[in-house]
């Protein structure tokens, strides 16, 4: 595969993009269940990001149970589509949660499981252009992207 002939202090990552386009909040639904073995233990990626804005349309951490010590994943929990700010309690909340399903399928301390784990937004804000992102502002984003996650 490609990523055989790369310098091995490069790692690569992989966005699983659910859609950011014109008019629409998104184009793909579903958990992450039917893909996340063979994504997580089939690749060679060392980052993956993923979308987790939206438990209805994206499902739980569960996946997660696949993912193999050495790999990181970045929890993509702040919205691009929707401007109301994200409550740090509940980002806090949600962080823990997949801490502990990684730390669960590790075998290994939740605050080592967080070690693998990182934050951002689910996708890029280019769903505010074209009326993609509902009501989102060029204020609204940098607030978004500035949260104080010191708490989590």
């Amino acid at each position: 595969m490609f990523l055989d002939h790369l310098p091995e202090d490069l790692n690569m990552g992989i966005h699983l993009c659910r859609g950011n386009m014109s008019g629409s909040t998104h184009w793909v639904s579903g958990s992450y269940d039917l893909i996340a073995e063979k994504l997580f233990t089939k690749t060679e990626y060392q980052n993956y990001y993923l979308e987790f804005d939206d438990t209805e349309r994206q499902g739980g951490f569960d996946p997660l149970r696949f993912l193999p010590k050495g790999q990181n994943i970045v929890l993509g929990l702040v919205s691009t589509k929707r401007a109301e700010l994200e409550s740090i309690d509940v980002i806090r909340r949600q962080v823990n949660e997949a801490a502990q399903v990684v730390a669960t399928a590790q075998g290994i301390s939740k605050e080592e499981a967080k070690d693998c784990l990182a934050l951002s937004p689910q996708c890029g804000f280019s769903s505010s252009s074209l009326e993609g992102g509902k009501d989102m502002s060029m204020e609204r984003m940098w607030e978004k992207l500035m949260l104080d996650t010191s708490r989590l």
